[in-house]
């Protein structure tokens, strides 16, 4: 990030002696929450490895949120503390004392990793839950297929693109470095930065919403710089005709996927690869994942017919922060597999007779 670049052992190490020093602070313990509220730069990659190596979950919190939001988001969430600049500050002036030693962090699989706040826009927004069971299972059953076509992944630049508060950064950051990846956090929304980026560091992996992609395209340089890309993920919104297009014209040999999948489903749930694509669709469930299209009484509606996009498998979040009603109301009893459950996207959607 702008120039300054840390290896394995230095990113390791450095956000060990900062899981010390909070722990030595602060009573961190499985499930607790713990805010982090940071401008984009390595230390907020220090930072949330620290939270999570001291064994808690971490909320992120955007800076230059309105007050009143992160005020509402701090006390819904119950946060144990929020890591800052102060934080930081008050931890390099004992920075040289700490250990580098990996901290024991009594966590498991069934513990929280991270608590994300959607967007909110209809009323105060609401966290989803992720334990790390979710994470480790979307890392671990999608990075062969996603990423087949990168060949030595140690030299493979991630060019990070979303702002942590959103639940695809966790991609990109914690994704990327499970698999060996260089993360090139790139400022958001700096278009020329991000095409200097790829340029510099080609076969990477660009991870995009459809709207910045169209902002990026509108860059002559692009139809140049972007060929040179990867692999190339674009999801979270509707794909207009713009940006599939210039998919179609401009990268008909890259790995381009659409990709589908809400929060609550832990990062994508759904891929469809647009290489040689005639037209843009969801895809098929991606690994441990399963989608149902169902109907108002939650049976399966016969293929070509439409009904609500429900998702199932190990990625489905714990549920929502402090919404128990709301959480039996969206994730509901597999009604084909007992003992499992699946999620309500309120999404349409209909299933092709190829799958």
């Amino acid at each position: 990030y702008d120039g300054t670049a840390l290896t394995y052992r230095e990113l390791n190490e450095t956000s060990n002696q900062l899981a010390h020093y909070l722990l030595s602070r602060y009573d961190i313990e499985p499930d607790v929450l713990v805010g982090i509220e940071l401008e984009r730069n390595e230390w907020m990659v220090i930072s949330i490895l620290a939270i999570i190596k001291a064994g808690g979950a971490y909320v992120p919190i955007d800076p230059n949120y309105p007050l009143a939001r992160k005020e509402f988001i701090k006390q819904d969430s119950g946060i144990l503390f929020c890591l800052n600049i102060d934080t930081l500050l008050d931890f390099k002036k004992e920075w040289k004392d700490c250990v580098k030693s990996n901290p024991p962090a009594p966590i498991n699989a069934d513990n929280l990793v991270y608590c994300i706040y959607t967007s909110g826009s209809t009323g105060n927004p609401k966290a989803v839950t992720i334990e790390h069971k979710q994470l480790s299972s979307y890392v671990m059953f999608n990075k062969e297929y996603f990423f087949k076509s990168i060949e030595n992944s140690m030299h493979t630049n991630w060019y990070a693109v979303t702002n942590y508060t959103f639940d695809i950064s966790v991609f990109e950051i914690l994704g990327s470095l499970a698999m060996g990846f260089t993360i090139n956090l790139n400022p958001i929304g700096n278009t020329e930065y991000l095409l200097s980026s790829i340029a510099a560091n080609p076969h990477g992996v660009l991870q995009i919403t459809p709207s910045y992609f169209e902002e990026l395209i509108l860059d002559e340089k692009a139809k140049t710089i972007l060929p040179s890309l990867g692999v190339l993920l674009i999801g979270g919104e509707a794909m207009g005709e713009k940006v599939f297009s210039f998919i179609k014209d401009y990268l008909p040999q890259n790995t381009v996927f659409n990709v589908y999948g809400p929060t609550e489903a832990t990062i994508w749930s759904t891929a469809f690869l647009l290489t040689g694509a005639k037209k843009v669709l969801l895809g098929k469930p991606l690994g441990n994942e399963s989608i149902y299209i169902l109907n108002h009484d939650l049976n399966l509606v016969p293929i070509g017919s439409i009904g609500e996009i429900c998702i199932g498998g190990v990625g489905l979040a714990r549920g929502y922060l402090n919404r128990p009603d709301l959480t039996r109301e969206k994730f509901i009893e597999n009604p084909f597999k007992a003992g499992e459950r699946i999620y309500r996207t309120g999404d349409l959607g209909r299933l092709r007779e190829d799958g």
